[in-house]
């Protein structure tokens, strides 16, 4: 069973779609099925799905970039969501800060995943550009994505001539 089709938020959290499984000697249903995740439900913060990453072609991790914003805290934190099958998802934040952190877009880089989004919220905001490193993954705001605050990023796209990044600022 391979292949995310759809991916959502729902009242209960995450929803995270693909074909259903095939059963004993049959080919894969047309139909869809919910891919229940503990990693998936969240039952205080509220999860923003942003953007799914298919694997690479070589394989890999189904990944999913947003933020998961927690009313207690205040803020929303970054979060990476992986899966080797599309059904079984674990959850990671990649913010480390105690701003506002949200992951808008990513794209496959000859380096790996790159994510994009912002750090701060309103006047303070500032574009951001995430990438995995050593296991970790590590927030910047290289000078060309802005300047002082009011800066967004909210996509991204990799290539043989490098990284291009959209977003704007006020």
């Amino acid at each position: 069973w391979a292949g995310v089709a759809a991916v959502g938020l729902t009242v209960a959290g995450v929803a995270a779609c693909g074909p259903a499984p095939p059963g004993d000697g049959e080919a894969a249903s047309p139909t869809f099925s919910r891919a229940p995740s503990a990693a998936l439900a969240f039952e205080g913060p509220v999860a923003n799905v942003s953007d799914l990453v298919a694997p690479a072609p070589d394989g890999g991790t189904w990944t999913i970039v947003g933020s998961v914003f927690d009313p207690d805290e205040g803020r929303s934190v970054a979060t990476v969501w992986t899966s080797e099958d599309g059904a079984a998802w674990e959850s990671d934040e990649a913010g480390a800060g105690s701003a506002d952190e949200t992951m808008t877009a990513a794209t496959r880089s000859e380096d790996g995943i790159v994510a994009v989004g912002r750090v701060g919220g309103g006047e303070q905001a500032d574009a951001a550009l995430w990438t995995r490193a050593d296991g970790e993954w590590v927030a910047s705001s290289p000078a060309p994505l802005g300047g002082e605050h009011e800066q967004w990023a909210f996509d991204v796209a990799a290539g043989p001539g490098g990284t291009i990044v959209a977003g704007g600022e006020n």
